[in-house]
């Protein structure tokens, strides 16, 4: 499934409550802006949108967060952040503003950082506010030319603040359905791709005449590199996944918003790991080699990544898919 193509007022992503979400966030905003024509907003809205993910993934205690911007009249643009996480709208608009902590404050980097944030808003906002949601909190900034300091935060704020109004993603995003994942198999492969990174990070090449496999480094570079640029759509499905398997669930259809090169990005990670395979296969590394079930599912993934985002398919169910690939059950 794809962004809508026709671009309307307001886009929206969802993104885990995590730090390395910030710069999807980022990516989200500048692509919308691009698309708008608004790029002379970049740099104030993109750091008003920074401070509000940190708020967001580092005091709110949220799961997940959603990033809304929206086309206002006049070459303006409104920056929104909402959270699932239990701290209150007031307990953010009493946060200290001073850049120097009290001689008793008991946290001075805290109190810094928290108050250079709000200043940050509110020196870049024509209007900001905070207001509590049915469920967590709402950051909202009005962006745009000629912008003074407004250290005071709007209350209440505007309706259109928080609504349920459809939005869309930019053009060149898209969500990447992965049907009726199996939990236990995502989770375990989740934790095989950080064991096989730390271990090709501590293994040093020790190549004879006769070997055709990559330095380990090389791989775990690319493997870390791969996992870092779509790092937002991994901790999501992580996120997802851990929460069925709470819940006791054997599968969960989880929704991954990416930009279009994450199918690259996918097939590039893909081919790094059958690498470390290689090399496990040969008992280069302790780390077992990708079971047919795992190796399945990376498979798997990358098909659907490539079906939807490139041919615009549907999605199909990982039953069906292992259906048709016996090989890997």
């Amino acid at each position: 499934m794809s962004g809508s193509s026709e671009l309307g007022d307001l886009l929206a992503v969802r993104l885990p409550a995590d730090p390395l979400s910030a710069a999807a966030a980022r990516r989200f905003l500048a692509d919308g802006l691009r698309a708008w024509d608004l790029t002379e907003l970049a740099d104030d809205s993109a750091l008003v949108l920074t401070e509000m993910c940190s708020n967001a993934t580092l005091h709110s205690g949220a799961q997940y967060f959603e990033v809304s911007i929206e086309r206002l009249p006049g070459r303006s643009l409104r920056v929104a952040v909402a959270d699932d996480g239990a701290v209150p709208a007031a307990a953010v608009v009493a946060r200290p503003a001073p850049l120097r902590p009290a001689e008793d404050e008991d946290d001075p980097d805290e109190f810094i950082t928290t108050g250079r944030g709000l200043l940050i808003i509110s020196a870049l906002s024509q209007q900001w506010g905070v207001r509590d949601m049915p469920t967590g909190k709402i950051v909202w900034a009005d962006v745009g030319i000629g912008t003074g300091d407004h250290p005071e935060p709007v209350l209440p704020a505007p309706e259109a603040v928080g609504d349920d109004r459809p939005a869309a993603l930019p053009p060149g995003w898209h969500v990447v359905r992965l049907l009726d994942c199996p939990v236990a198999l995502s989770l375990q492969q989740d934790d095989h791709l950080d064991e096989l990174i730390r271990e090709l990070q501590l293994v040093e090449a020790e190549a004879g005449a006769d070997d055709d496999w990559r330095p380990p480094a090389e791989i775990a570079s690319l493997m870390s590199d791969m996992l870092g640029r779509q790092a937002h759509a991994r901790h999501l499905g992580r996120r997802i996944a851990q929460a069925a398997a709470a819940a006791g669930r054997e599968s969960i259809t989880i929704d991954m918003p990416v930009p279009a090169e994450a199918v690259t990005d996918v097939q590039r990670l893909h081919e790094a790991v059958t690498a470390a395979d290689v090399l496990c296969e040969r008992r280069r590394l302790l780390t077992l080699a990708s079971s047919p079930a795992l190796r399945g599912l990376r498979s798997w993934m990358v098909d659907e990544f490539v079906s939807q985002v490139e041919a615009g398919g549907e999605p199909r169910a990982w039953a069906d898919w292992l259906a048709a690939h016996p090989r890997h059950d």
